[in-house]
């Protein structure tokens, strides 16, 4: 049930799609192992809030992505672009939102169903915790 909230309130705060075309999909790699949803934790403030991160790809056939963090007010929502493959199952995105920009590094485990990643302001400042697990 929990999912099913979090991913109905995504939807319809971006009417984004899940799930992406074969056609668009078909010319990345791991893009494609990487798209859906995946609820987990942030550290956010002073400890780790619950997050859902939805990746997908616009209209272009870039990777993007989405993430709502549940925060005592409420959701403080942003994006994820500027897709990049550092290393095998290593990628890396830019992250923005209402408290600025910066960057996020995930190491996927192999089957790409969880991901544990690191968030800081600058390249070399990615610290901070950010994980989840394929809904």
């Amino acid at each position: 049930m929990k999912t099913l909230y979090w991913l109905l309130i995504f939807t319809l705060i971006y009417s984004v799609p899940l799930f992406a075309e074969d056609k668009q999909a078909s010319s990345y790699q791991p893009a494609t192992n990487i798209i859906g949803s995946y609820e987990g934790n942030v550290f956010n403030g002073d400890d780790m809030d619950p997050i859902l991160t939805i990746f997908f790809l616009n209209n272009s056939g870039e990777l993007v992505g989405k993430y709502a963090i549940k925060e005592d007010y409420g959701l403080e929502e942003g994006e994820l672009s500027n897709f990049r493959v550092e290393s095998n199952y290593t990628v890396v995105f830019d992250w923005k939102d209402n408290y600025g920009t910066g960057v996020l590094r995930m190491l996927f485990a192999s089957n790409y169903k969880i991901f544990y990643g690191f968030w800081g302001k600058l390249d070399t400042e990615t610290s901070l915790s950010w994980n989840g697990i394929r809904q």
